[in-house]
């Protein structure tokens, strides 16, 4: 049997700024298209087993690295502008189905890039199916309006600054090889969160719950139950207001927040691409 075929590239945002992204191909033509997109501090390398496993059930995959992320990154840790990262999936995908006319294009995206895969998705009519894992679609009621309101001024202010703890490799996966891997992984960004990533966070998230109305397309909402960086209610709040007819909520009990990093990953991406190969 053939292996999958990797390649690294650039893509061109509509701002002119350089983006890149990593792809894994089934050898012989595929059926669809999958974007897969990676959560908060971390990088699309992280995927390549993500990426392999549905290449080789006959799915093209892209996966970009997000501004301020990954290679992509002018200052590791600093978003800039959700709206731009929106647009630059919307520019992958047009460069995927450049490669491949006439696919179903499908998103999967973990964490604050299950965000991003809302937003997009609400956006356009050309996203067949979408799964979203640890979804980032909830403020929790602990932090104050005060604080909000000073992540917008300092996001303009001093939008590299640094203003709270983030990283923790142990609320991410159970798997000591994973966690070691995060820590000696020069793009994985493991500063302070940056006060401009706080502040589009904190707009963006509202945003996509105001869109949901607008979400329609077959849905899979997945979610460590033991998740403690994003709490699973945020998948409740997605799969609740979500108006799919097609839609399905998951917990995995035991898991963390990478459910595709953890020892039983392979049975967590079982139940990604059984899901959607039934939608294709």
């Amino acid at each position: 049997m053939s292996e999958p075929q990797h390649h690294e590239d650039w893509i061109t945002a509509s701002d002119g700024r350089q983006i890149f992204y990593r792809a894994t191909v089934p050898p012989k033509k595929p059926k669809a298209i999958l974007l897969v997109v990676h959560g908060l501090s971390e990088h699309s390398g992280r995927y390549r087993h993500v990426m392999d496993h549905f290449a080789a059930l006959g799915l093209a995959c892209y996966a970009p690295d997000h501004r301020g992320h990954g290679r992509s990154a002018i200052t590791l840790g600093d978003l800039e502008s959700m709206d731009a990262v929106v647009g630059d999936l919307g520019v992958l995908h047009r460069h995927a189905i450049t490669a491949y006319p006439g696919l179903p294009v499908c998103v999967l995206g973990h964490s604050m890039g299950g965000l991003i895969s809302v937003l997009y998705t609400e956006r356009t009519d050309e996203v067949h199916a979408l799964i979203t894992n640890g979804v980032a679609m909830d403020i929790p009621d602990d932090v104050p309006r005060i604080k909000i309101k000073a992540a917008g001024l300092l996001g303009k202010l001093v939008p590299r600054l640094g203003v709270e703890a983030f990283y923790n490799p142990d609320r991410l996966t159970r798997d000591a090889h994973v966690k070691a891997k995060v820590e000696a992984d020069p793009l994985f960004y493991k500063g302070w969160m940056r006060a401009r990533t706080g502040d589009q966070l904190l707009r963006s998230i509202p945003k996509a719950i105001a869109g949901l109305n607008h979400l329609t397309v077959p849905l899979l909402v997945t979610h460590g139950a033991s998740d403690e960086t994003v709490p699973p209610r945020a998948s409740e709040i997605l799969f609740g207001g979500a108006a799919s007819k097609d839609k399905t909520l998951h917990f995995f009990e035991g898991l963390l927040h990478e459910v595709h990093n953890e020892p039983e990953r392979e049975d967590v991406m079982k139940l990604w691409s059984d899901w959607l190969l039934e939608r294709l």
